[in-house]
């Protein structure tokens, strides 16, 4: 049987803790705990240790047995990249798309140190300039999108810059021109902005037409006007968005409640201060998203041991909230945002069989989920990739989508074939067409440079799973020991 074992190894990760001992099963997504024997065993199995192998009695021979008999520690490899939406593709791309994100200008009021639109910072992506989209365009825009989703339940139309309000008058046309157009649907309104350009009269008009809206706020006063300035006089523009800020939480405070904050974290500065903001008295009661500053490729962010430290301290703390041992308002609020993210994230770690014919974990449906539309109304699959890239324009309204190029994108996986079936992290791979653009080309060896940083994520979601479930059985005091043949597949 060994021998057997060792010809075929099964596509598993094996991992230990404090206080058990598991495997990941990429077929199978799903965690399993074993014991410590049968773990040494499986990892022996794992690195093609014969001689480790044969060391071993025949109850743990059988156990390994026993798992392979119920569908674990399966040999099967994916036999062909393909996602599952490629045979649909043309259906979800002609009455499915989900939103679409208009640029309604590239002009931008502030000079954000970090913006991939800094001629500094980003010198591959387009800079900002004086371009506004037009009502022509954006009407053809609105009428390309009513045509093409006819099957979505929520449409959504999204407002992206530069900063979106410098083109105010066109967002209002564009509402009330879509609202035309889709009457009798529940058509809805999204943008991100700076703040700074907030009148009464706009804040009405956001709360009239219960705007989904996005504020940028990356910390306290001291944080914040270190990055984001204004373009004219390189003064920081904190006071302004904190005083736009209070105007809407004392005008209309229903639709205060809706609006919620994008954070930036630059972590070179320390957690405390960062969370200095959240001592606001309106600040603190909105939801608030963030993320690590992202730096031009070869560029690594750096990381202060005041961040670390008190980040590390505040995630300890945070798990013991959701285990009922600690008080949330103990913990900082960017660590109650991840913790409830993780939790979300770790609900997507689900059973589900590998079929010979599937695809990494990563790419979405390009242009399905937010198509987004430039100024010069130009295809993109979303407005977090290169504008300036020819491998991510996808169409245009003169031309229609490209659907060669946006199969493309979705099997992106195909790029490194052999690699991906052969991948532990298979399921929960994170990587979608962006990560492989080079040059205005899907390059598999820019692909590959990004997979490791793939793995780490996606063996922080397992590990977090599993954090969880020996948290609330070693405090609950329940039943058997993980040291027990156990498999487990939700966290309850």
């Amino acid at each position: 049987m060994e021998q057997q074992v060792k010809q075929s190894k099964p596509l598993i990760l094996p991992f230990k803790t404090p206080l058990g001992f598991y495997f990941y099963e990429t077929n199978r997504n799903e965690i399993v705990a074993v014991n410590e024997q049968l773990y040494k065993y499986i990892d022996a199995v794992m690195q093609d240790n014969e001689q480790e192998i044969h060391q071993f009695g025949e109850e743990v021979v059988r156990q390994y047995g026993d798992l392979k008999d119920c569908g674990y520690l399966c040999t099967n490899h994916v036999k062909e990249i393909k996602h599952p939406a490629t045979d649909e593709l043309e259906l979800f791309l002609e009455r499915k798309i989900d939103s679409i994100t208009l640029q309604v200008t590239q002009k931008c009021n502030l000079r954000c140190s970090y913006c991939v639109y800094s001629e500094n910072s980003y010198p591959s992506q387009r800079s900002h300039s004086e371009k506004m989209m037009s009502f022509e365009t954006a009407k053809k825009a609105v009428d390309f999108y009513f045509m093409h989703s006819m099957d979505t339940k929520q449409p959504n139309i999204s407002f992206y810059g530069g900063e979106p309000f410098l083109n105010e008058e066109l967002i209002k046309q564009v509402v009330d021109y879509a609202r035309r157009v889709f009457e009798g649907r529940n058509i809805t309104f999204t943008t991100t902005t700076n703040a700074t350009l907030l009148t009464d009269d706009l804040i009405d008009y956001l709360a009239e037409n219960k705007f989904n809206l996005m504020i940028s706020l990356d910390g306290p006063k001291s944080i914040h006007n270190q990055n984001r300035v204004f373009a004219a006089n390189k003064k920081g523009s904190y006071d302004t968005v904190i005083r736009n800020i209070k105007k809407i939480w004392e005008n209309h405070p229903e639709f205060a409640k809706t609006v919620s904050i994008n954070m930036v974290i630059n972590p070179e500065n320390s957690y405390e201060e960062i969370n200095k903001l959240f001592n606001d008295r309106y600040i603190r009661k909105m939801r608030c998203l963030h993320s690590i500053v992202e730096k031009d490729e070869g560029e690594t962010v750096n990381y202060s041991d005041e961040y670390v430290n008190e980040s590390l301290y505040n995630q300890f703390l945070g798990i013991l909230s959701t285990v009922g041992r600690f008080k949330k308002a103990g913990v900082g609020k960017t660590t109650i945002d991840e913790i409830e993210n993780m939790e979300h994230e770790i609900q997507k770690i689900r059973y589900g069989v590998l079929g010979d014919v599937a695809a990494p974990g990563g790419p979405c449906i390009p242009g399905k989920m937010r198509l987004f539309i430039n100024c010069k109304g130009e295809f993109y699959p979303c407005e977090r990739v290169n504008e300036i890239s020819e491998c991510m324009n996808i169409g245009s309204l003169d031309r229609g989508l490209d659907k060669d190029k946006i199969n493309s994108l979705l099997n992106i996986g195909k790029l490194t074939e052999d690699e991906c079936r052969n991948c532990w992290a298979f399921t929960q791979c994170i990587l979608c067409g962006k990560k492989a653009d080079k040059d205005g080309k899907l390059s598999a060896e820019k692909k590959r440079k990004y997979c490791q940083e793939s793995k780490r994520m996606a063996f922080s979601k397992i590990k977090n799973k599993v954090l969880l479930f020996e948290l609330k059985r070693h405090l609950s005091g329940e039943g058997n020991s993980l040291n027990d043949v156990n498999i487990f597949r939700e966290v309850k």
